[in-house]
């Protein structure tokens, strides 16, 4: 019997853009800065995190430096993706589950599964 390991390192698999924007907001409304939208993070994909938070930085007035975002996002995403599976789940088949209008994302979540 043959068997492989599948690493996902870039969303090939399974898209975490959900998971991303989460954290993004979250690590944002720390900040104090409300009004982060599915269209700001659509802007930044395919982008590093760290560049995405030096130029979200150098453009809005946000009272937080791009390392200490970054530091902020990547904590969010590792409490959210790794230790809570079924959160994940959650989120990449229903954003609206996580009080994310459907409506609002400027694309639609690859299914889990198919």
């Amino acid at each position: 019997m043959k068997r492989a390991v599948l690493f996902d390192l870039d969303g090939t698999l399974i898209d975490s853009s959900h998971a991303y924007f989460f954290a993004e907001r979250e690590a944002l409304t720390c900040m104090g800065y409300e009004g982060f939208t599915a269209a700001d993070h659509a802007r930044f994909i395919g982008t590093s995190m760290k560049d995405m938070w030096e130029t979200f930085v150098a453009e809005r007035d946000v009272q937080a430096s791009a390392g200490h975002l970054l530091e902020l996002s990547n904590r969010f995403i590792s409490k959210r993706c790794v230790s809570r599976s079924r959160c994940i789940r959650t989120w990449w088949h229903s954003p609206s589950a996580c009080g994310v209008p459907d409506s609002s994302w400027p694309w639609r979540p690859a299914p889990l599964v198919r």
